[in-house]
């Protein structure tokens, strides 16, 4: 248990100075459906977001599609924290819609639960769409 912390530290660690590295004006940006971060919501995180920031999303419920537009990367907290008991769901507030709509190419989407909806089609029914896009990088995520 101690080994996988100090691996998740070293990940977190890695990843934050890695990113401030490469792109020197990246940003994170933190999302709390309960009030605690910059933003309340996924997508008004992204609509303020820069290309390139970090969208760190803490744990919790997510009613909203979210579309987005440039580069970025969204992580759920819970998953980088290695803490699987607090998740973060994400479920579409228009059920006929995909939850993300991937419109930019180099997007990083990690460690989320989406609800898809059987009122969609297609990929929108499974919660995720990506539309003419590259190198975007879907990992860990579940599909319900």
């Amino acid at each position: 248990m101690e080994r996988k912390s100090i691996h998740n530290i070293c990940i977190i660690i890695f990843f934050v100075f890695g990113t401030a590295i490469t792109q020197a004006d990246a940003s994170v940006i933190t999302v709390d459906d309960n009030g605690g971060g910059n933003y309340s919501t996924i997508q008004e995180a992204v609509n303020n977001a820069q290309k390139g920031d970090t969208i760190l999303v803490s744990h919790g419920l997510y009613k909203e599609n979210i579309k987005v537009n440039k580069e970025l990367t969204i992580l759920s907290h819970s998953t980088l924290l290695g803490d699987q008991t607090d998740r973060t769901y994400v479920i579409g507030a228009v059920p006929e819609e995909g939850i993300f709509d991937i419109l930019s190419s180099n997007v990083t989407i990690e460690g989320f639960h989406i609800v898809g909806s059987p009122l969609g089609t297609g990929f929108h029914k499974t919660g995720i769409y990506l539309e003419r896009v590259q190198k975007c990088s879907l990992i860990n995520n579940t599909l319900i």
